[in-house]
């Protein structure tokens, strides 16, 4: 399913209007835009954007990319991404799985009561989709932790 294309929650005349209402409350000047967006921390702008992706299409549980780039949850980032065992060619973004999977999931047993937890699960895979025959391939993950 394709996601859908981004829509502004406040049309171009609503936003003048309350900007213009802004810019008459504060006499600092700037937009409420600028405001808020100076507000937000470093560490917080990942998952706002996160979130922000996310409200197009809440549902998905997996976005697939591939040699494109990730929706990242935080700014925990591999420091590296290491190269294909096989092959030794770069690995690359092909996808990701996003936090409404985790409604899908089930504990693992009762007794345990262990449950799932991630904000994003990262998986990178051989640039030259490499094939050794009847084996499978290693490919590398990353989980960026839910907050």
């Amino acid at each position: 399913m394709e996601e859908p294309p981004e829509t502004n929650v406040l049309s171009k005349k609503e936003k003048k209007i309350v900007n213009e209402f802004y810019k008459s409350e504060n006499s600092s000047g700037g937009t409420w835009n600028e405001k808020y967006e100076s507000t937000v921390s470093q560490q917080d702008k990942p998952i706002l954007k996160f979130q922000r992706r996310l409200s197009r299409c809440p549902q998905q549980i997996l976005r697939y990319n591939f040699n494109g780039e990730p929706l990242w949850f935080t700014n925990k980032k591999p420091a590296s991404i290491p190269k294909c065992k096989s092959c030794g060619a770069a690995r690359v973004f092909e996808l990701q799985l996003m936090p409404a999977l985790l409604y899908l999931l089930k504990p693992v047993s009762k007794e345990e009561g262990r449950n799932f937890d991630f904000g994003t699960v990262l998986f990178f895979t051989c640039s030259s989709s490499c094939y050794t025959g009847d084996l499978l391939t290693d490919e590398y993950y990353f989980v960026q932790d839910a907050i």
